[in-house]
């Protein structure tokens, strides 16, 4: 909700103020010229001597004491059947008509000056909330300098089953996929600032400097490709599921590992998948070399629809 101050509060004021003086200003016009006919009706009506407003004689009565009092009591008039103090005050409410005519265009004129004014002043308070949202939002995200990165690998025998072949048994692959992870591990145990850790067959690194992921990520790829040209020189396809994802300072790698597992399950290999949270924060560190395009919307274990993203490098 777009926060209101004073200027706002006071230009809705004086819109209102404004509104009551036109309202005002259209009610004694009309008051004005209800007088006036009233008056211009008596008059002729006295002319042709057929007077039937009698009983509104209390009314024309006030109408000459009014002259009286603003033109003065000692008014000259001619031998006539018509109070000049009523022909006065007919003239005195045409002016007053008049001026309640002018300020009611001037309050609908100023109106729509107040209305603008309002519009823009609302528009300019919006704009500055959305910035400061935008600002904290971002905030927020770069708060998330840290990253958790897992991978899992899958293996498969190359050669085909035939008489004198035996396939490799269930031991051999969980062996292999060991084999596997403890190779990459050699492989990116030296890179500096990550720390590694391992679960099973998978295998995690932690990092706090989410800035500099690209260089990692380049790493994980080209080492990847390495393990998986060795392996197929074995006649034996390996393939890794891997995931990341970004986090706060204070937050635990085993709180990002739990979140990272679902995205482990999905059969999506050779590729690092993410959430929106990494996303989100790899777009804001200078240069990237990777683009994280959308995956999918994908059911998640608590039962929340989620969109998942793939880190590809760049053409």
């Amino acid at each position: 909700m777009v926060a209101t101050t004073g200027k706002l509060k006071s230009l809705e004021l004086f819109q209102k103020i404004n509104k009551v003086v036109g309202h005002v200003a259209m009610g004694l016009q009309l008051l004005f010229v209800i007088m006036i006919f009233l008056c211009c009706l008596h008059i002729a009506l006295l002319i042709f001597e057929a007077n039937f407003l009698e009983f509104m004689d209390p009314f024309f009565n006030w109408a000459r004491e009014t002259a009286s009092f603003l033109f003065g009591s000692n008014i000259k008039q001619a031998e006539t059947a018509v109070d000049g103090r009523e022909v006065l005050f007919i003239l005195f409410s045409m002016v007053v008509s008049f001026f309640m005519s002018q300020i009611r265009l001037a309050s609908k004129s100023y109106d729509g000056s107040l209305a603008k004014k309002i519009v823009e002043e609302k528009q300019r308070l919006e704009n500055e909330f959305n910035q400061e949202l935008k600002t904290n939002i971002e905030q927020d995200i770069m708060a998330q300098s840290h990253y958790v990165f897992a991978i899992q690998f899958k293996a498969k025998s190359l050669i085909q089953e035939s008489v004198g072949v035996k396939p490799l048994t269930a031991e051999e692959i969980n062996q292999i996929k060991l084999d596997a992870v403890s190779r990459f591990y050699e492989m990116m145990k030296n890179e500096p600032g990550i720390k590694f850790s391992k679960d099973g067959e998978i295998l995690l690194a932690a990092s706090g400097s989410v800035n500099k992921v690209d260089a990692f990520l380049d790493k994980v790829f080209g080492n990847l490709e390495t393990i998986r040209a060795e392996y197929k020189a074995k006649k034996i396809s390996i393939k890794a599921r891997m995931a990341i994802d970004s986090h706060k300072m204070l937050t635990t790698v085993n709180t990002v590992y739990q979140n990272l597992k679902p995205l482990l399950g999905f059969n999506v290999s050779n590729e690092i998948l993410c959430y929106g949270n990494f996303r989100n924060r790899y777009q804001l560190i200078k240069d990237p070399t990777y683009i994280v395009a959308v995956k999918g919307k994908y059911d998640m274990v608590n039962g929340n629809e989620e969109t998942i993203w793939s880190i590809m490098k760049k053409d």
